[in-house]
């Protein structure tokens, strides 16, 4: 069993960030959904690592989602008879899949509007963002 990131990372590389789904999820001042999170944060999807420039069994040294560092995607791949499979950002700064029993981390990720503005900063440590 594939899921749709399979044919997208894998034969149309054509990327999606529309939902099928209306997610009743939301922070708790929405006037719409349940208000139950205290957080809007998740993880990145397969989708999102494909705008980014990621291409699926690709390592590239210059990728900015690369940390040389392990980490899963909120996105599953597929299921065969003995394993799950979900989408990964490798120790080697590519993009691939692996079983869900491996041990990898998690980035935090947030979404914001595409009518947010950066006011000031530098995206420092010291001097971060102020978005608008």
């Amino acid at each position: 069993l594939l899921f749709s990131t399979y044919d997208r990372a894998n034969n149309t590389y054509m990327p999606s960030i529309t939902c099928s789904k209306n997610d009743s999820f939301t922070v708790t001042e929405s006037v719409s959904g349940n208000g139950k999170l205290t957080y809007p944060v998740g993880l990145i999807t397969s989708d999102e690592i494909m705008m980014a420039g990621g291409k699926i069994y690709k390592n590239n040294s210059t990728f900015y989602l690369g940390t040389e560092e392990n980490y899963w995607t909120i996105s599953p791949f597929g299921v065969s008879y003995y394993a799950a499979n979900n989408h990964n950002i490798s120790s080697q700064n590519g993009f691939g899949i692996d079983y869900v029993a491996v041990s990898k981390g998690i980035r935090p990720m947030i979404s914001i509007k595409n009518t947010m503005r950066i006011s000031s900063g530098t995206g420092t440590v010291s001097d971060p963002f102020i978005a608008q």
